[in-house]
Protein backbone atom coordinates (compact mmCIF):
# COMPACT_ATOMS: atom_id res chain seq x y z
CA UNK A 1 0.00 0.00 0.00
CA UNK A 2 2.98 2.30 -0.41
CA UNK A 3 1.51 4.05 -3.76
CA UNK A 4 -1.24 4.31 -2.28
CA UNK A 5 0.02 6.05 0.74
CA UNK A 6 1.78 8.28 -1.37
CA UNK A 7 -1.23 9.81 -3.38
CA UNK A 8 -2.78 10.08 -0.57
CA UNK A 9 0.09 12.12 0.92
CA UNK A 10 -0.36 14.28 -1.98
CA UNK A 11 -3.87 14.75 -1.73
CA UNK A 12 -3.50 15.99 2.50
CA UNK A 13 -3.37 19.58 1.54
CA UNK A 14 -6.11 19.82 -0.46
CA UNK A 15 -8.15 17.64 2.11
CA UNK A 16 -7.08 19.65 4.99
CA UNK A 17 -8.28 23.24 2.59
CA UNK A 18 -11.89 20.96 2.09
CA UNK A 19 -10.92 21.06 -1.49
CA UNK A 20 -11.24 18.11 -2.63
CA UNK A 21 -14.69 15.98 -4.07
CA UNK A 22 -16.83 14.39 -1.53
CA UNK A 23 -15.85 10.97 -2.99
CA UNK A 24 -12.00 11.83 -2.61
CA UNK A 25 -12.69 12.65 0.60
CA UNK A 26 -14.40 9.40 1.23
CA UNK A 27 -11.75 7.67 -0.06
CA UNK A 28 -8.83 9.43 1.94
CA UNK A 29 -11.47 9.45 5.22
CA UNK A 30 -11.13 5.15 4.71
CA UNK A 31 -7.77 5.72 4.43
CA UNK A 32 -6.77 7.76 7.73
CA UNK A 33 -8.82 5.05 9.73
CA UNK A 34 -6.46 2.38 9.05
CA UNK A 35 -2.86 3.66 7.91
CA UNK A 36 -1.60 5.74 11.48
CA UNK A 37 1.29 6.97 9.17
CA UNK A 38 -0.89 9.12 6.63
CA UNK A 39 -2.87 10.62 9.87
CA UNK A 40 0.11 11.72 11.37
CA UNK A 41 1.17 13.59 8.06
CA UNK A 42 -2.75 15.23 8.45
CA UNK A 43 -2.13 15.84 11.84
CA UNK A 44 1.11 17.96 11.34
CA UNK A 45 -0.45 20.03 8.62
CA UNK A 46 -3.14 20.64 11.05
CA UNK A 47 -0.95 21.68 13.68
CA UNK A 48 1.53 23.73 11.32
CA UNK A 49 1.43 27.28 12.72
CA UNK A 50 2.25 28.81 9.00
CA UNK A 51 -0.53 26.58 7.62
CA UNK A 52 -2.92 28.69 5.58
CA UNK A 53 -5.80 26.93 2.93
CA UNK A 54 -5.20 26.99 -0.54
CA UNK A 55 -8.31 29.49 -0.94
CA UNK A 56 -6.70 31.91 1.59
CA UNK A 57 -4.05 32.71 -0.97
CA UNK A 58 -6.40 34.05 -3.35
CA UNK A 59 -4.70 36.58 -5.70
CA UNK A 60 -5.94 40.27 -4.85
CA UNK A 61 -8.45 42.10 -6.81
CA UNK A 62 -5.37 44.52 -8.84
CA UNK A 63 -5.46 45.23 -11.91
CA UNK A 64 -2.36 44.69 -13.60
CA UNK A 65 0.34 47.55 -14.09
CA UNK A 66 2.15 46.60 -17.52
CA UNK A 67 6.16 47.37 -17.76
CA UNK A 68 8.01 50.47 -19.78
CA UNK A 69 8.52 47.45 -22.42
CA UNK A 70 4.97 46.28 -22.29
CA UNK A 71 3.39 50.20 -22.84
CA UNK A 72 5.39 50.35 -25.61
CA UNK A 73 4.77 47.01 -27.27
CA UNK A 74 1.15 47.98 -26.66
CA UNK A 75 1.98 50.92 -28.24
CA UNK A 76 3.94 49.73 -31.59
CA UNK A 77 0.48 47.23 -31.80
CA UNK A 78 -2.24 49.74 -31.72
CA UNK A 79 -0.22 52.04 -34.55
CA UNK A 80 0.29 48.97 -36.65
CA UNK A 81 -3.27 48.13 -36.10
CA UNK A 82 -4.21 51.85 -37.54
CA UNK A 83 -2.10 51.59 -40.42
CA UNK A 84 -3.29 48.56 -41.34
CA UNK A 85 -6.85 49.71 -40.73
CA UNK A 86 -6.20 52.93 -43.11
CA UNK A 87 -4.27 50.70 -45.49
CA UNK A 88 -7.34 48.43 -45.95
CA UNK A 89 -10.03 51.67 -46.63
CA UNK A 90 -7.87 52.39 -49.26
CA UNK A 91 -7.69 49.55 -51.05
CA UNK A 92 -11.28 49.34 -50.75
CA UNK A 93 -11.28 53.11 -51.63
CA UNK A 94 -9.00 52.42 -54.54
CA UNK A 95 -10.71 49.37 -55.82
CA UNK A 96 -14.19 51.02 -55.81
CA UNK A 97 -12.49 53.65 -58.05
CA UNK A 98 -10.93 51.71 -60.45
CA UNK A 99 -14.60 49.75 -60.77
CA UNK A 100 -16.60 53.23 -61.36
CA UNK A 101 -13.95 53.85 -64.14
CA UNK A 102 -14.12 50.61 -65.62
CA UNK A 103 -17.92 51.08 -66.07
Amino acid sequence: MRGQCEIIQDLLPLYVDGMVKKETAVFIDRHLRWCAKCGKVRTELIRNKNWEPACAKAPEDRPHVPSEEEEKFILYIRRWKRRMGLAFIGIISLGFAVMRLLE
